[in-house]
């Protein structure tokens, strides 16, 4: 803790010191009211100046409000070195008598959050000594979760405050409280609040979204499953990726193109062909015999590696679609093949064909496909099973 008491002449109403740090980047670090006897005490935390310099630790200058009257601005006379723990300053009062309004407080930060969306929001509110919580401030957060609230210390009720006792407040697109903070007292006038939301969120980007960052300055218009193998291992040198790793996200989005393109068609987002190739599953027929709680159990364990950052809404919404593509594939149409089991490449309609009639196959291949649970069970649930 960083500690300086500065000494102001008594008698003067309603005085108040800010103090910044200089040079810049400026901000506002603390605010206080003298006691009865002129002193200030200003007190600076170690997180506070880590958060705000890292191991560097600023100077600090002071200004003096009388209300909305600046009385002193120590910026180019008085500078306290915070490496310096306990210093005092005794400050005399010109009246510079300059009107203005004080300086802003702000809360800046990133929210993390896996589903994040547009329109988000977050909004600050002080806590009283009694009744509701008072919005002090409310913003959008950008496409990244960033955010940026400022307040005046003259919002604060009952008049006279200095510093607010803060919650912050996350809300999604439909208003819905997904992040509340616990009160922060005494809350410095300048803070940093990264809130985290999930597990996943505090993972950071996913390997698929990493890999997809790095690459797609050097695409332009280029499709990655368009990339020849050559190109990739080249690509891999210029991005400083091991060669198997963007070898891998490619061979992904030339599964998911080839799903698309196949007969009948299946639209699968490129992540989620990368969750089924690092899996194991690496060709459009082993994807197409996966059942569901293959699915999921596949997609939660690239989830939960940070392979692919994918909530369990996502998840199960992907499961469904996914089923429901594999059932429209089922039917018996003309010249319409089912999906090849993986380790014998056999038609698996074309194996059934053999002692059942076209209906009961096309029966037991929606069945099976849709079918949550081990082996044993789909054949206890079959008539007759």
């Amino acid at each position: 803790m960083a500690t300086t008491t500065v000494f102001l002449p008594s008698g003067t109403p309603d005085l108040v010191v800010e103090a910044f740090s200089t040079p810049d980047p400026s901000y506002l670090l603390d605010v206080a009211a003298p006691d009865d006897f002129g002193r200030v005490q200003i007190d600076l935390s170690e997180a506070l100046l880590s958060s705000l310099f890292g191991e560097d630790r600023p100077e600090v200058f002071f200004r003096v409000w009388s209300g909305a009257t600046l009385l002193a601005d120590t910026e180019k006379t008085v500078r306290w070195h915070t490496r310096n723990r306990d210093t005092t300053f005794r400050l005399e009062l010109r009246s510079l008598r300059l009107s203005g309004k004080p300086t802003p407080h702000v809360v800046r930060g990133r929210v993390h959050a896996s589903d994040l969306k547009q329109g988000w929001s977050v909004e600050a509110l002080d806590k009283p000594l009694r009744g509701e919580l008072r919005r002090l401030a409310s913003c959008p957060l950008d496409e990244h979760g960033a955010y940026e609230l400022t307040y005046s210390r003259t919002d604060l009720r009952p008049p006279g405050r200095v510093l607010a006792d803060l919650v912050l407040v996350v809300r999604d697109a439909n208003g819905k409280e997904r992040f509340r903070s616990q009160v922060l007292h005494r809350t410095p006038p300048t803070l940093i609040l990264d809130p985290v939301l999930d597990e996943a969120a505090a993972r950071g980007p996913s390997v698929f979204d990493r890999i997809t960052r790095k690459v797609r300055p050097w695409l332009g218009e280029l499709a990655p499953a368009d990339l020849e193998d050559q190109e990739g291992t080249q690509l891999a040198r210029s991005v400083d990726l091991p060669t198997e790793v963007l070898l891998d996200w490619i061979a992904s989005h030339r599964m998911a193109h080839a799903l698309l393109h196949d007969e009948p068609p299946l639209a699968i987002p490129p992540e989620v062909a990368f969750a089924l190739w690092a899996s194991g599953i690496r060709t459009p027929a082993a994807v197409r015999t996966l059942r569901s709680t293959e699915i999921r159990s596949r997609l939660e364990t690239a989830a939960q590696t940070n392979l692919v950052q994918l909530a369990e809404r996502d998840i199960t919404t992907t499961v469904k679609a996914l089923r429901s593509g594999f059932s429209r594939g089922s039917s018996t149409q003309p010249g319409r093949r089912l999906p090849t089991e993986p380790r014998t490449g056999s038609d698996l309609a074309a194996v059934l064909s053999l002692g059942l009639e076209a209906s009961a196959v096309s029966a037991f291949c929606q069945q099976w496909f849709a079918h949550e649970g081990d082996t044993a069970s789909f054949w206890e649930k079959l008539p007759g099973g």
